[in-house]
């Protein structure tokens, strides 16, 4: 494999269309984030090859990218570590997909890769040929204390196959990883999707950059089918109370159900206050059973519009992206970690102020009705989401310019 190429095409970048990769996972979370940037791109006449699960193909090819699997329509990265936590399984995938990929790049002479921080094929194909690459993050960028500390708290220990992966990618493409890199294998330069404030602090970087943009909400939603103006009027003097649990949870979780009845049995039938519930499903809107007149269920809600408009709280599962719109619309959250990275996520909103935390077995009505009634009532959970939703270090149109400068390799005037 040459590691030359990618070099050798930059001072012919401009006089024909830039080729650029993106790798990403199927998680909508870290696919969302990335979709304005992809447009980006289009809309300056670059070639976007977007490398991620069928499941999203639709949606990339929507904003003129063209879709590619992982060289095949099944893909998982469960069948290179089957039954393991997904971050024991990224680098057995690596392994198994890399050659395939290092075949594509050759073929479509990328002039820049984007890679998602828990996709470290992309990272390695970058590495191995040469080719500028910027790492997006869409879930907080941790330093090694932080990714060290929760390895050992969910007990991700390095097994057999991830030991072998990692040799296997040292001995025969000299890329030297580490196991806490499956939570987070950075780049020289990294986009993350949140403001820097909120991002727990980073310490040493070893002389990587990373670039915030704050949240990431230029996006089109489906407005027709939702019925905003009924809301407007039922909105007026009373509080929004809107929950949602992300795209998958209702369907993965019949636990899920039991936490959206006990939020309308704590504030169903109440006259100062209207419960807007996205399930992400018509059998489970069925599931909720007969609603009281302030309540109102939905398979689809645009939850942008929601939070901009009307939400005087977001009820979630501490999803990065559910957090970031919220601290960008300035709406104050009780979180529901469910997995993962969420956690951390929920640390970080119980110690900046910006909201509670209660886990799945405390969220009874009792204790939902508690905690969103104390934030509902003190304006000072808003008054801080205020410090952290709006620090945008790097607007879309800036990253263009800094990215572009990347492919003539020019030195990244920010950080």
């Amino acid at each position: 494999m040459s590691g030359n190429y990618g070099r050798e095409r930059l001072e012919a970048a401009y006089e024909v269309a830039v080729k650029v990769v993106f790798y990403n996972i199927a998680g909508i979370g870290h696919i969302n984030p990335t979709l304005p940037l992809v447009k980006l791109w289009v809309e300056n006449e670059a070639e976007v090859f977007y490398y991620s699960y069928p499941q999203r193909q639709a949606l990339i090819e929507t904003i003129g990218a063209k879709f590619f699997n992982y060289g095949y329509d099944e893909f998982s990265a469960n069948d290179f570590n089957p039954g393991k936590n997904f971050v024991q399984q990224t680098f057995p995938a690596t392994q198994g997909i890399l050659p395939y990929l290092l075949q594509q790049a050759e073929r479509e002479r990328p002039d820049l890769i984007f890679y998602d921080s828990m996709a470290p094929w992309g990272y390695c194909v970058a590495k191995i040929l040469g080719i500028p690459a910027i790492c997006t993050v869409t879930t907080f960028a941790l330093s090694r204390e932080i990714r060290s500390r929760t390895f050992a708290r969910f007990g991700l220990q390095k097994d057999e196959v991830n030991e072998r992966a990692l040799v296997h990618l040292r001995q025969e493409y000299g890329i030297a990883l580490e196991s806490i890199d499956a939570l987070g294998c950075y780049a020289e330069s990294n986009l993350v999707f949140t403001s820097q404030a909120f991002n727990p602090a980073l310490g040493e970087t070893s002389g990587k950059k990373f670039y915030f943009t704050g949240a990431s909400c230029e996006r089109n939603e489906d407005l027709t089918s939702f019925p905003l103006v009924k809301l407007a009027k039922l909105e007026k003097e009373k509080k929004v109370v809107y929950f949602s649990l992300g795209t998958i949870l209702f369907s993965e979780d019949p636990r899920s159900i039991r936490i959206a009845q006990s939020l309308i049995e704590a504030f169903g039938h109440r006259d100062d206050c209207v419960v807007i519930i996205s399930v992400g499903g018509a059998d489970m809107v069925r599931n909720l059973g007969p609603l009281p007149d302030n309540v109102f269920a939905f398979a689809y809600v645009p939850q942008i519009e929601i939070l901009k408009k009307y939400a005087n709280i977001f009820v979630n599962h501490a999803g990065m992206n559910s957090l970031n719109e919220a601290l960008h619309f300035s709406v104050p959250v009780l979180v529901l970690p469910h997995s993962k990275d969420q956690f951390i996520n929920a640390e970080r909103v119980v110690e900046l102020g910006v909201g509670k935390s209660l886990n799945w077995e405390q969220a009874t009505a009792r204790n939902l009705g508690a905690a969103v009634s104390e934030i509902l009532e003190n304006p000072q959970y808003r008054e801080n989401c205020r410090q952290f939703g709006f620090d945008q270090e790097l607007k879309i149109t800036e990253l263009t310019k800094l990215f572009l400068g990347k492919i003539r390799g020019e030195p990244c005037a920010r950080s």
